[in-house]
């Protein structure tokens, strides 16, 4: 059984018009924090959005998924096929033996598996879709079996764009030595009846610099700078040819 706020489980039984159906994939009692994080998504979908009820990330409070919390986290679709955590719990810190905060999720998985996990990001958010996935872990020396499962639901934005992904990820297994890199096993991606509303693509010169801070706090979202270029300079025949000491002596007595 699963942790439930009382507040979304009434949410949950008051429109069941918009829930789908709990997957015996997440309802199997293995990976219980999933299962908290899919019944929260779905009691957070409210009917008068344009967006067939999708939640927003402000919609997203940590205290509705204490249970899961330290399982969960936020991705950021920066463009196309380019996505950060921007928080992330403590499962995926131990998954790295680092802070793994404005990373991108491909550093927790193999080379081989980092385009696929790019394109099914990509396919939660412009589908969009729910994502389940079985995922294992490389084993080495002092790198046991590890075995687990992703998730992943999407999210609209400040600007009402699903350019936000809720995430979750639990394993079962010792973690071992970090980091681990993880494989994808299986997947499958459960298309919803509605359609996604994304930002237009970004200006060649703003793709040279799509990092920002990462968020300082699990409410809102820090804007990023403007790339290099766009700032203002000033005009080089103003600036000094050498540097010069200046040195304060004080008078003598």
């Amino acid at each position: 059984m699963f942790n439930m706020s009382k507040a979304a489980a009434q949410g949950a039984a008051t429109d069941r018009g918009n829930v789908l159906e709990m997957t015996p994939f997440l309802n199997s009692g293995h990976f219980p924090e999933l299962a908290e994080l899919d019944a929260y998504w779905h009691a957070k979908r409210r009917a008068d959005r344009g967006t067939a009820g999708l939640p927003a990330r402000a919609d997203i409070d940590p205290r509705g998924i204490v249970g899961a919390l330290a399982n969960s986290f936020i991705l950021e679709r920066l463009e196309e096929g380019m996505f950060r955590l921007r928080l992330a719990g403590h499962a995926l810190n131990d998954l790295m033996g680092m802070e793994v905060r404005g990373m991108p999720p491909t550093a927790l998985f193999s080379n081989r598996h980092q385009g696929e996990l790019n394109t099914l990001c990509e396919a939660v958010c412009t589908q969009p879709a729910l994502l389940q996935a079985e995922v294992s872990a490389t084993r080495g020396p002092g790198k046991p079996a590890l075995e687990g499962r992703l998730a992943l639901w999407p999210l609209l934005d400040d600007q009402g764009y699903t350019t936000r992904l809720l995430g979750g990820i639990s394993y079962r297994g010792s973690v071992g030595a970090a980091p681990r890199s993880l494989q994808l096993v299986s997947h499958r991606l459960r298309m919803l009846e509605t359609a996604s509303i994304l930002p237009p693509p970004l200006p060649a010169p703003y793709k040279t610099n799509t990092a920002t801070s990462a968020d300082p706090t699990p409410e809102g979202f820090a804007e990023g700078p403007l790339p290099f270029g766009h700032a203002t300079t000033r005009d080089a025949s103003k600036r000094p040819s050498h540097l010069r000491l200046v040195s304060e002596t004080k008078p003598k007595t």
